[in-house]
């Protein structure tokens, strides 16, 4: 639309020139707007094009809640399947936080039904890291958030490399963790 009207304001302009003016400055002039119509055309072109590509570029971005962790006591107990809810020393991931961050965001793929409808909110994914580091039985916790979210967490989370293992008495043991994922829509 901004093309069409661009080149009707160009025309437009070469006809006042053309009827206003002496053969000889005319085409000048008629040469000069052309150019000019011909440059706003461009930039118009140019407008559109990005005013568009920026309105498709749109993504989810995650961020981790604080490891939600039980209060600390002196009496560490495990549920029927040996599964402690707290340690002496709390699994750690390789790297800290900022690594699990990062590992996070570069592994999660979000769906696309997600990134167009702009879904927000946090998935908390529970899930076990056993007495090897190894993570498993993620599964999302709550309210789902829908579009392949939850699903997505829990690929992540369940394809997370060793963990350091939590540990009671000095030895290594299975402990459940709960991982916080927050979804904000932004636009690039």
């Amino acid at each position: 639309m901004n093309y069409l009207k661009s080149m009707i304001a160009g025309l437009f302009l070469c006809m006042f020139f053309a009827c206003s003016s002496d053969s000889t400055s005319s085409s000048t002039t008629n040469a000069d707007t052309s150019k000019a119509a011909m440059a706003s055309d461009s930039s118009t072109k140019d407008s559109a094009n990005k005013a568009s590509a920026t309105a498709k570029k749109k993504k989810l971005k995650a961020s981790l809640g604080e490891m939600e962790k039980e209060v600390a006591t002196k009496k560490y107990t495990k549920d029927k399947t040996g599964v402690y809810d707290n340690a002496e020393v709390m699994p750690s991931f390789k790297g800290g936080s900022t690594a699990l961050d990062s590992y996070v965001n570069s592994n999660l793929n979000a769906p696309q039904s997600a990134i167009d409808d702009s879904k927000e909110g946090t998935i908390r994914v529970m899930f076990t890291v056993d007495e090897t580091g190894k993570v498993m039985n993620a599964h999302a916790m709550g309210t789902k958030l829908g579009d392949g979210l939850d699903e997505e967490a829990i690929r992540v989370v369940s394809s997370m490399p060793k963990w350091e293992p939590g540990t009671v008495g000095g030895k290594p043991v299975k402990v459940w963790l709960t991982l916080p994922i927050a979804f904000k829509a932004e636009s690039e």
